[in-house]
């Protein structure tokens, strides 16, 4: 994996292509369909489907760390130096609430990290063979804004001191 050089300046919103799934299965993919050192992205959003019938309601939004922020992606041909990729758990597009929900707070919140605002794109943005991720992703960050209403606070400066893993409890207490 290559360390980022400069700080990356947007975030690419993809689907995993599946009905159900965790970080740990896209991860698998990767790393044992693909041959990658690790998963391409940098979090995956979860819809509370882990199988075909298996569904825990409770973790529906769930955020999953998987690559470390200080390295590039491998989830956007020519884009991965200079982007975060995020991945839904989705099939044609179809996520959930709270996914919606989740996916405003990590940019609100990996904004206020690297205090800056990322322009936030899709993946068929940089790939016209691409359908991923299969929904306007302006019209699903606004819905997701709507959604969140005066809870859309970003997370305060202490975000800069905290590990990534502690801001992710803290991202998951402020949902």
């Amino acid at each position: 994996m290559k360390e980022f050089t400069t700080p990356p300046s947007k975030i690419i919103v993809h689907i995993s292509d599946s009905y159900w799934g965790t970080e740990k299965d896209i991860r698998d993919w990767h790393v044992r369909g693909n041959k990658w050192d690790e998963t391409g992205y940098h979090y995956v959003i979860l819809n509370g489907q882990f199988s075909s019938d298996d569904f825990m309601n409770i973790l529906d939004g769930q955020i999953s760390p998987a690559r470390p922020l200080n390295y590039q992606g491998a989830h956007c041909r020519g884009q991965n130096s200079d982007s975060l990729g995020i991945c839904l758990i989705s099939k044609d597009g179809v996520i959930t609430t709270e996914q919606i929900k989740s996916l405003v707070k990590l940019i609100d919140t990996l904004d206020s990290y690297f205090n800056k605002t990322f322009t936030v794109h899709p993946h068929n943005e940089f790939d016209s063979s691409k359908t991923c991720p299969g929904f306007d992703v302006p019209t699903i960050l606004n819905d997701g804004k709507n959604l969140l209403g005066s809870k859309r606070e970003t997370l305060d400066q202490k975000l800069a001191d905290m590990s990534i893993r502690d801001f992710i409890i803290k991202l998951k207490e402020e949902l």
